[in-house]
């Protein structure tokens, strides 16, 4: 159960990491702060550069880049979603992406989940039905008005995104070093957003803003990216962990998220969606088991 330690550290990284980026995002753009994060992100995956190795193919490399396609625009609808929505709101749907990961793990991964962990992804659906819902089971036809907003919108399409890019870890990470993996996937993160930034907003001058508003935060998040990413890698790349059950157990990070998040930004309904994040984490328990 190494993998399962892994991931929950992972978990808490990346739960601490949303707190914070939240709180950054309030006063910066988002591809201003990705741009920011990934860069300082990636000078701190050089650290790791004795245990990189390179000797890979093209078509690992290929893939390498396919999957960093898929965060790039995964990651900057998730963020728009996370800067414009509430912390507890946003967080909590990001337990939908195991849903999308038993399919992908079933076709292409050859990952065949138990009726219990099926069981588990019905209460993961119900627990991300039930927080878009007006919390009475008179309005539950409210969920479906969620289109009318475009951020939740980006979110479910994030979601997507997010999934796709853990069934090609899985596969990477059989053949590659996580280090290198990580180091790689932050420098083209980087080049995306410093594309994005220089052709569609100002360039170096959006960046400067970032660095100077968000000051020691963006070394934060970048430590936390950093931590929350290797643990999650290594946590993958161990022989027989399967990505449609690790990736449901880094989903707690939605607690962390969504209980010390939602505190400290005074979301609304804490209560109601406090409830409906316990439902998903059964959800989740039930996936691991």
């Amino acid at each position: 159960m190494e993998w399962f330690l892994f991931a929950i550290l992972s978990a808490v990284f990346f739960g601490s990491r949303q707190v914070v980026s939240k709180k950054v995002l309030i006063f910066e753009h988002a591809t201003e702060y990705l741009t920011a994060t990934c860069l300082m992100t990636f000078v701190f995956t050089l650290f790791f550069l004795p245990k990189m190795s390179f000797s890979y193919g093209l078509d690992i490399w290929v893939l390498m880049y396919v999957k960093c396609v898929f965060l790039t625009i995964g990651w900057l609808l998730g963020s728009k979603a996370l800067r414009h929505l509430e912390i507890s709101y946003v967080t909590p749907l990001t337990n939908l992406t195991p849903l999308f990961l038993l399919v992908w793990g079933f076709f292409f991964l050859g990952e065949t989940p138990s009726v219990l962990q099926y069981s588990g992804v019905g209460l993961l659906v119900f627990g991300a039905y039930w927080l878009q819902a007006d919390h009475h089971f008179s309005s539950l036809i409210h969920p479906l008005r969620m289109f009318k907003n475009k951020y939740s919108v980006f979110m479910i399409f994030a979601i997507f995104f997010y999934s796709l890019c853990a069934a090609l870890d899985k596969i990477v990470l059989a053949k590659v070093n996580p280090y290198t993996y990580l180091s790689f996937t932050f420098f083209i993160l980087s080049v995306h957003y410093l594309l994005i930034q220089f052709f569609k907003y100002d360039g170096i001058k959006d960046i400067r803003h970032a660095f100077s508003k968000g000051k020691h935060l963006i070394i934060i998040i970048s430590l936390l990216i950093m931590f929350s990413d290797i643990l999650y890698y290594l946590a993958v790349s161990i022989p027989g962990a399967m990505i449609s059950l690790i990736i449901p157990v880094k989903r707690m990070s939605t607690l962390v998220a969504t209980i010390i998040g939602g505190r400290l930004f005074h979301d609304h309904d804490m209560g109601w969606r406090l409830f409906a994040c316990a439902i998903m984490v059964v959800g989740v328990v039930l996936i691991v088991l």
